[in-house]
């Protein structure tokens, strides 16, 4: 009986992790495409996350980091600065018009931000790159 019990447990435990697994991978998928539909967004932001998904902010935030292994900010920044470095490659636009495509309301935010992420400016990123 107590076999029984037991192996009637590790199903119904395997039977509910599949499930959270399959419906926290649907979670997954639609935050990473709001985040990249609306990176360019000064909104942009886990309140506006939260809201679209009609969940908690701290729920999400939790979730987010559990799933991704980095918090909703960094994985922001990191989409922005990879297109950053996109169009600084392409030469599209001054950094002022850059900043503003990729969500940042100042230049020197933006170019601070740059530099902290790849060590080197955004004009010495395109003058290597060109």
């Amino acid at each position: 009986l107590i076999e029984l019990v037991k192996r009637i447990s590790f199903d119904i435990r395997r039977i509910i992790d599949d499930k959270k697994e399959s419906g926290n991978t649907e979670l997954v998928e639609q935050m990473l495409a709001y985040i990249h539909q609306n990176y360019a967004s000064y909104q942009l932001s886990l309140q506006s996350l939260a809201e679209e998904l009609q969940m908690s902010p701290s729920y999400l935030s939790r979730y987010f980091k559990e799933q991704t292994g980095q918090n909703l900010t960094q994985y922001v920044n990191r989409v922005r600065m990879n297109k950053a470095k996109e169009l600084l490659r392409s030469g599209d636009g001054n950094l002022q018009h850059i900043a503003e495509q990729i969500g940042y309301g100042s230049v020197s935010g933006f170019i601070r931000k740059f530099k902290e992420q790849e060590g080197i400016t955004p004009g010495e990123y395109r003058s290597l790159n060109q």
